[in-house]
């Protein structure tokens, strides 16, 4: 083991929580890998290939992600500082199910809708 290497990567894999959500400055979501809580990742906006590809997943899908940790520090009012870290996606390994959308235009009926 070299005492020098420095790692800040992570590879995730699991079902995605809850629908992502899209915000001013990147798109979220939670991904589920069998632990008690799910992990929030993000893309941010300026990675436009990345942003529209996780926005295309659902509750229930699953993704595989390679991403780094990017942790950051808040000066509090007291002057003491909060620490967190972010999950942001460098890679989503497997693409979006596919999905069909119906597309009926109102009052109009489709095949579906007659009796026989």
């Amino acid at each position: 083991m070299s005492k020098t290497e420095k790692v800040n990567m992570v590879w995730l894999a699991g079902t995605v929580k809850l629908d992502p959500k899209n915000e001013e400055n990147g798109v979220r979501c939670l991904i589920d890998v069998g632990l008690k809580n799910a992990i929030p990742v993000g893309v941010k906006k300026s990675d436009d290939g990345l942003a529209n590809k996780l926005a295309r997943f659902r509750a229930g899908d699953f993704i595989k992600v390679t991403a780094m940790l990017d942790p950051y520090g808040v000066k509090q009012a007291d002057g003491s500082w909060k620490n967190g870290m972010a999950i942001r996606i460098t890679e989503i390994k497997v693409d979006p199910p596919a999905r069909t959308e119906k597309k009926v235009e109102q009052g109009a009926f489709s095949d579906d809708d007659i009796p026989f």
